[in-house]
């Protein structure tokens, strides 16, 4: 699955596409406790939501645009 989405604070964005790809297996409980010392309250909802699904996003195009200077700082990153 492609998607795409958008990160803006203040005067700052970034726009980021990639494939997303569900996790399973020894990936999805790898990732899991990752996520989840990250984010500890949010293991309280690992067996009440039937349908909880994690993905990882491989990126494929990536962009950052800094809105506060004139010119605009746009980057994108070497691949």
């Amino acid at each position: 699955m492609y998607i795409a989405f958008a990160i803006w604070k203040e005067f700052n964005i970034v726009q980021y596409e990639g494939l997303a790809i569900e996790l399973q297996g020894d990936e999805l409980a790898r990732y899991k406790e990752i996520f989840f010392a990250k984010n500890p309250d949010a293991r309280q909802w690992e067996n009440v939501v039937p349908d909880l699904t994690f993905f990882k996003i491989v990126p494929r195009w990536l962009r950052y645009i800094g809105f506060k200077q004139d010119p605009w700082e746009i980057a994108f990153p070497e691949k």
